[in-house]
């Protein structure tokens, strides 16, 4: 369907579809509708198409200022990974990542520990990787202290020459 025709079935002057067409004029909910009726697709399609040629000539305009194609410039958009792949592979990684803990933690409390020798059943605690060891004795140090008393507050001295 031409522009003339288009603009006819919708109610609109030629001028005024050409202008909703290059982007110049804006257009009403109850205008996209009477298109999409006219042209039998949803607005949402509409949308989708008004997008693409919006991408495509900024792509063509980028091209023209770096000296780079427009096809190279869509392909380089393209290759990146959608949203769906940096999920899935988040998500694996982090799989993985549980795996890896739930394995030690597994072989940790395993049926095969030695028994403790006071009570002849498997000693369960918890692990403390070397380098906080040192954090966590020091931790414990302060919660066996006693609590200081508060300071009392000596009186000032009387000043020299005073009655």
């Amino acid at each position: 369907m031409d522009q003339v025709r288009l603009a006819h079935e919708i109610g609109v002057h030629r001028s005024t579809m050409n202008g909703y067409e290059r982007g110049t004029r804006g257009m009403d909910e109850a205008t996209l509708e009477r298109i999409s009726l006219a042209l039998d697709c949803t607005p949402i399609e509409i949308w989708e198409d008004a997008f693409n040629i919006f991408r495509y000539n900024f792509f063509r305009e980028q091209a023209a200022k770096t000296g780079v194609s427009t096809e190279e410039l869509m392909a380089g958009i393209h290759s990146r990974l959608s949203t769906e792949q940096i999920i899935q592979t988040s998500l694996q990684a982090l799989f993985d990542d549980l795996s890896k803990l739930f394995g030690g933690v597994l072989a940790f409390l395993g049926p095969d520990r030695q028994p403790d020798g006071r009570t002849q059943i498997p000693a369960w605690g918890v692990v403390v990787p070397s380098e906080a060891q040192g954090k966590r004795k020091r931790a414990l140090k302060l919660q066996r202290s006693k609590p200081k008393a508060p300071r009392r507050q000596q009186p000032y001295p009387p000043l020299k020459g005073s009655i």
